[in-house]
């Protein structure tokens, strides 16, 4: 478990802080994502947060400025799919629960996305 943290901790501090710096420019992103043997292809813009490397963008898509992706659950990006600005991806919800509580237990669902796809912004 400590393992685990440590390196959900490198994460968060090198993909989701630093790489996502305006200082950084697409190439260099992407060798970080390797490093971490994240399954990134295509282009991301600063400030994209990953939530984990249980995800996969192929290449020729485009991931623009503030997207944020889930951690919960499988992302994959297929082919040419473009993302606007500030667009979410959450791969869990809350299981409608009885009137006393709503929201009730976690339901988490992978999210795929097609070839070709544009998703325009803060969708």
């Amino acid at each position: 478990m400590k393992k685990e943290k440590v390196k959900k901790f490198l994460w968060n501090i090198i993909v989701n802080g630093i790489s996502t710096s305006y200082i950084f420019n697409q190439d260099m992103r992407l060798m970080i994502y390797r490093i971490f043997k994240a399954d990134i292809k295509g282009r991301i813009s600063s400030g994209v947060y990953l939530g984990s490397k249980n995800i996969k963008i192929a290449s020729n898509s485009f991931i623009n400025k503030k997207c944020y992706f889930d951690e919960r659950s499988y992302i994959e990006i297929e082919e040419g799919v473009f993302l606007g600005p500030e667009v979410m991806l959450c791969t869990s919800t809350h299981k409608i629960s009885d009137s006393n509580m709503r929201a009730g237990g976690l339901e988490e669902k992978p999210i795929i996305i097609k070839s070709g796809c544009w998703i325009g912004a803060r969708a």
